[in-house]
């Protein structure tokens, strides 16, 4: 039982899992709807070939065009959907007044047709971001691989005497 502020949470055990290559059936439920996605995905793709009438695409999916604004590169964000970075890296990357090729994204597969770019922020230092999101990649899977190790092996941490 885990205390929260005048609340109960009651943790149940569902089902154990044996170590070494899961059952297909163990796991269907985590993957089956991310191949579903990606299936679905690749189908849009594909009713959307070549199409560069964004008017024409919403159409044949019963979709509005929509504009988004304030969209910045560093941060990948997309006011409205949520964090999209593989559709406003996408944007940024096309011309200007040019439709894009499909883009996968997250929430869905869009189309995207930048109509304004901003001219480049000289504080942004692209090199320097791929670095900060590289390192904290780095730092999450330090954590997970440390997390990892005290669950299998048998470690007992005695800082606690002596600091």
């Amino acid at each position: 039982t885990f205390f929260f502020t005048n609340k109960y949470v009651i943790a149940g055990l569902k089902s154990i899992r044996k170590p070494g290559k899961p059952n297909v059936n163990d796991v269907r439920a985590e993957i089956e709807p991310l191949v579903i996605n990606e299936k679905k995905a690749a189908l849009i793709k594909e009713r959307i070939g070549s199409e560069s009438n964004l008017n024409t695409v919403a159409q044949t999916f019963g979709v509005q065009v929509d504009t988004a604004s304030n969209v910045s590169f560093h941060n990948g964000f997309i006011p409205g959907l949520g964090a999209e970075p593989a559709v406003v890296g996408a944007a940024f990357k096309q011309d200007l007044n040019q439709t894009s090729a499909p883009v996968v994204g997250k929430t869905g597969v869009f189309v995207v047709k930048p109509v304004f770019k901003p001219s480049t922020d000289p504080s942004l230092n692209i090199p320097q971001i791929k670095r900060q999101q590289v390192s904290s990649l780095q730092a999450q899977v330090r954590s997970r691989l440390i997390t990892a190790m005290k669950k299998n092996l048998d470690i007992e941490d005695n800082r606690s005497r002596f600091y």
